[in-house]
């Protein structure tokens, strides 16, 4: 049920959006760019496409466009500049339902707080021991990509289907992962 009405209010926001509401949309990009840095193209592609699939870029949009460009159009300036050691918190509402979604440490959680789901979680969290983003729906963890440094410099993205695709890394998108 959480699925469909994130997926409902992602579409939302998508006419939104094309209806004049516009923002720096600060989270999305940081995550555009994010997926920018290991310079091969396929791999690039790879995890955009996961990303879309699991839907990290959707729910970035989401949040961008129902919390962060209001508050940044209200206050002139995107809470999306946190620091990783600090946690933002904002709440969203729509349809009668609420979301409070917390940002930073490395994660981002969105559990709904009222209507038919309350208490509902999803969090997607880079783990930096093991270089792993991980989505977990509230019952199961599973993990979308790991990127394996020195020796095999790799990445693996773990698909719904159960199948795996790793791609080679070279030295400059290894180095990015320890930023």
């Amino acid at each position: 049920m959480i699925k469909k009405t994130i997926t409902a209010l992602l579409l939302a926001s998508m006419l939104l959006t094309s209806a004049g509401c516009y923002g720096s949309f600060s989270l999305t990009k940081k995550m555009y760019n994010w997926n920018g840095t290991f310079g091969d193209k396929f791999v690039e592609s790879a995890i955009m496409w996961v990303f879309i699939i699991v839907p990290v870029y959707p729910v970035c949009s989401f949040i961008d466009l129902f919390a962060l460009n209001t508050i940044e159009f209200w206050t002139g300036s995107n809470p999306v500049a946190f620091s990783s050691d600090k946690e933002t918190t904002k709440e969203v509402s729509t349809n009668g339902k609420t979301y409070n979604v917390i940002m930073g440490n490395n994660r981002i959680i969105i559990t709904q707080t009222s209507g038919a789901d309350i208490g509902r979680s999803v969090t997607l969290h880079l783990d930096p021991e093991t270089h792993s983003w991980k989505l977990n729906d509230g019952s199961t963890t599973t993990t979308l990509a790991t990127f394996c440094k020195s020796p095999e410099n790799k990445v693996r993205l773990y698909y719904p289907d159960g199948s795996i695709v790793t791609e080679n890394l070279t030295q400059v998108e290894v180095a990015g992962i320890d930023r």
